[in-house]
């Protein structure tokens, strides 16, 4: 099955793809297939348009699209922002390639809090709880705790580790109650 923006979009508004879409998702070995085409294809514009729609009979799949995307932009970005190779023993990157990559993140992350800044305007209960969940994590992220993640292996759990499972934690804490709301 191929998919672009008006599939995804017939999809998120009719029931005539559902059977194409659980036979692609059954058929999948890695179970991630289907999540990453939604990504490839759907901007975050297009993941809010869906998620905010109460005429899209896929809003659920979307709001928890949604909130991996609006947390995943927070998820340590600095790590990727050091302007060092994959390994600092392979030196520092080129200059013009280290601003790309750093202006081309900042787009990102505007994009991401002008849909944060449309939440809330929004009436919907679910969003607003959203919302307010990513507000409260954004301002718990230890943005710095990439640099106390390189301790040895067999010490206590770096920061930077446990940072790690108090995100996943914190993340599925709020799919699951964003299930409850929407489930009612």
């Amino acid at each position: 099955m191929h998919f672009d923006e008006n599939v995804i979009r017939k999809w998120a508004y009719s029931t005539d793809l559902d059977k194409a879409v659980d036979q692609f998702i059954e058929n999948d070995q890695s179970g991630d297939l289907f999540d990453y085409e939604i990504d490839r294809v759907c901007t975050i514009e297009l993941v809010w348009e869906f998620a905010k729609d109460p005429n899209c009979l896929k809003q659920h799949f979307f709001l928890h699209r949604l909130i991996d995307r609006l947390c995943s932009i927070y998820r340590l970005p600095f790590h990727t922002l050091k302007p060092f190779k994959s390994s600092h023993l392979l030196g520092i990157e080129n200059k013009q390639d280290y601003l790309a990559k750093v202006a081309n993140y900042a787009e990102n992350l505007y994009r991401h809090n002008i849909i944060l800044n449309e939440m809330l305007n929004n009436d919907d209960t679910v969003i607003k709880y959203i919302r307010n969940q990513i507000y409260n994590f954004i301002w718990i992220n230890p943005e710095d705790s990439t640099l106390l993640g390189n301790e040895k292996q067999n010490q206590q759990p770096s920061i930077q580790s446990q940072y790690e499972k108090a995100y996943y934690s914190n993340i599925q804490a709020l799919h699951k109650a964003v299930s409850e709301l929407t489930d009612k």
